[in-house]
């Protein structure tokens, strides 16, 4: 009977090359669940009526730009809870919103993330959290649409005092 201590283990090296590639497959699988960059995306779209909602141009990637632009397409299905998922994430990556902020290879878009959030929680009753969201839109940068919102949600949530003036 043979101690254990003396037990050799051997590969064939017709095998050999097999393990090694197996090998190098596991690594492949393990590093790309570590760089989201390069995995591929599901389709998420939406249908409403006969069009589809929340696709972007080209590949979706996962960055700032795609989740604005998927955002603005699912509100526009009015998809409101996608919507508010995907422009969290792109506030997530890029906080400042711009009217000409630069996304890839030198091409510029309009960022308001926190403006058209604030639009998505006026569109679901969520009115304190839609001001908040336009007045963060607001100290970065005015524009009309968060300015005609926000007036709508504080009108709302926060009515004028009756006129004590007026009687019945």
């Amino acid at each position: 009977m043979k101690n254990a201590d003396t037990y050799q283990f051997s590969v064939n090296p017709q095998h050999a090359n097999s393990i090694a590639n197996s090998l190098f497959f596991i690594l492949l699988v393990f590093l790309s669940a570590l760089f989201p960059a390069c995995q591929s995306f599901h389709d998420v779209s939406m249908e409403n009526e006969g069009t589809r909602y929340g696709l972007t141009e080209g590949t979706f990637k996962g960055r700032w730009w795609h989740h604005y632009e998927r955002a603005l397409s699912f509100a526009e299905g009015k998809f409101w809870k996608e919507a508010e998922s995907d422009l969290k994430e792109a506030i997530r990556q890029r906080y400042d919103g711009k009217k000409r902020a630069k996304a890839y290879s030198g091409r510029f878009i309009e960022y308001f993330p926190h403006r058209e959030l604030g639009i998505v929680y006026y569109h679901q009753g969520r009115l304190k959290e839609a001001a908040r969201e336009l007045r963060i839109s607001l100290a970065t940068e005015r524009s009309p649409g968060a300015e005609i919102y926000l007036d709508l949600a504080e009108k709302v949530f926060d009515p004028p005092a009756a006129d004590s003036n007026i009687t019945k």
